[in-house]
């Protein structure tokens, strides 16, 4: 027969193990799906743009190589030939954006260095607002390694968004860095970038 006392031991050990369980355990990483949101499928092109400076989404595949020309060199107009310059592989393809983007950074602000394990794409039409998750599943207590000094600048992949879902008008494109955690996610989520779709 239990009596008072150890109901009282048995219900701390019980909330004993549960707080470890949420502070040590992760659950396995997983696409974020928004209630309301249609999953789009982009394709993802590696380049050898190595641009720090923000190049506007176009539909316009040529627009987006005279942005990389103008960030990369400080003129305008463009070269003729730019298309033999930069994306020379990818042609214009009809309902699509080119998002030059960084990819899900392997660092959060305070310079801890975050393992992302992947990244969907999710169009919200309420909102007009394309968000790119990325995520990444760990315990509440964990150890990031630490990132300082100076780094190269990374060459930039391409993303092929479909726009059929969109309509015409303008588009906000956010990034939503995501921790999942056993209980309770963290979500910092940030304007990319917007583009107007024809």
């Amino acid at each position: 027969m239990l009596t008072r006392k150890r109901i009282v031991w048995l219900s701390m050990g019980i909330a004993l193990v549960l707080l470890l369980a949420v502070a040590f355990l992760a659950t396995p990483a997983h696409e974020v799906h928004t209630p309301g949101a249609t999953s789009l499928k982009a394709s993802v092109v590696d380049t050898d743009i190595h641009v720090y400076k923000v190049i506007q989404p176009s539909q316009s595949l040529s627009e987006v190589r005279c942005q990389v020309w103008a960030a990369l060199h400080n003129m305008r107009p463009c070269p003729g030939d730019i298309a033999r310059t930069y994306l020379a592989s990818i042609t214009q393809a009809p309902n699509s954006l080119y998002l030059l983007w960084a990819g899900c950074i392997s660092w959060h602000g305070s310079g801890a260095i975050i393992n992302w394990q992947g990244y969907n794409i999710e169009y919200l039409p309420t909102r007009r607002k394309l968000v790119i998750h990325c995520y990444v599943a760990e315990p509440w207590i964990t150890h990031h390694q630490t990132l300082s000094g100076v780094l190269a600048v990374p060459s930039v992949p391409l993303l092929i968004v479909p726009t059929g879902a969109m309509g015409p008008g303008t588009i906000q494109i956010d990034e939503d860095d995501r921790l999942e955690h056993l209980v309770g996610d963290q979500s910092d989520q940030f304007q990319l970038a917007t583009a107007t779709i024809s």
